[in-house]
């Protein structure tokens, strides 16, 4: 490991340290409806907070922050209500990412390849493009307006796709969230629109790209279909795979019945971003939570 590396590895930890509380009151306190909860966030985030309301009220409200303690600076727009918390931390504002964040920071190398799958904004793009020098960031994105900020900040330095991974190649119907991005998924749901995307599974990109070490599955509901669409790579190759697992999820319950049918081990991450064998007798306190499967 260079010197350059381990002195980001350390400043990182140490910002994200400080965020961790931060961002774990924001999650059990401050998010959600509810006339008190927003006085509450009025108060906590100000002009922060009145920027986000007044994004709201525009279509395309286009906003240049600052993520990762001002070492990276992201564009987003501020009428999504996903990217609130980035604006107010500079991280994801869930504990579980911010685990999983100093899990990544601890692990990727100068040299690794890094797959972003259902990038949203792109955090975790923008996270190994600055701890590699690979130049080897791939991020996925189906959502076009979502991509397009991605692609006019990023695009000589990453190779950005307006794509949805699935398990075939071809047309997709794909269904939108107006108000909340994150929610945007290839399986329908009330209060989204439909409209068209191209699909391309990992097995034909790998064809003409380079393998990924790292692969981040955040695709709402869809990644057992992207890893059988692809089960000879992650048999093959066996990349470290990055997935939000939700506890009555029955198509994530797949995903990772074909990864351990393939020799992968299920992990937890701890609050330092360590590892540690998941046992099936434990269960998912959050509503959601993210996990290592490696071989």
């Amino acid at each position: 490991m260079s010197a350059d590396l381990d002195k980001k590895r350390k400043q990182l930890l140490s910002y994200l340290d400080e965020k961790q509380e931060k961002v774990m009151e924001y999650q059990e306190k401050l998010i959600g409806p509810g006339l008190l909860k927003k006085i509450r966030r009025l108060f906590k985030f100000r002009k922060k907070y009145v920027d986000t309301i007044i994004g709201r009220l525009f279509s395309n409200k286009v906003k240049e922050i600052n993520i990762l303690g001002g070492r990276e600076n992201m564009l987003i727009n501020l009428n999504d209500a996903t990217t609130a918390s980035l604006y107010y931390f500079g991280v994801l504002g869930f504990e579980q990412e911010v685990r999983t964040t100093k899990f990544l920071v601890k692990s990727l190398e100068e040299s690794s390849v890094f797959y972003d799958v259902g990038g949203s904004y792109g955090f975790y793009t923008y996270l190994a493009k600055y701890l590699t020098t690979s130049e080897e960031i791939h991020y996925f994105e189906p959502v076009k307006n979502v991509c397009d900020l991605v692609r006019e900040n990023l695009n000589s330095d990453v190779f950005v796709n307006n794509v949805a991974v699935a398990d075939q190649a071809g047309e997709v119907v794909f269904y939108t969230k107006n108000r909340a991005s994150d929610g945007s998924s290839l399986i329908n749901s009330p209060d989204s629109s439909s409209v068209s995307v191209r699909s391309i599974t990992l097995s034909d990109y790998i064809e003409t790209h380079r393998k990924p070490d790292y692969i981040k599955l955040d695709a709402e509901g869809v990644e057992d279909r992207i890893i059988k669409g692809s089960i000879s790579f992650f048999e093959n190759n066996s990349p470290v795979v990055v997935m939000e697992i939700h506890p009555k999820s029955i198509t994530h319950k797949r995903a990772e019945r074909l990864l351990f049918n393939i020799g992968y081990k299920k992990y937890k991450i701890d609050k330092n971003g360590d590892l540690h064998i998941w046992s099936e007798k434990e269960r998912i306190s959050k509503s959601f939570d993210n996990f290592i499967f490696k071989k």
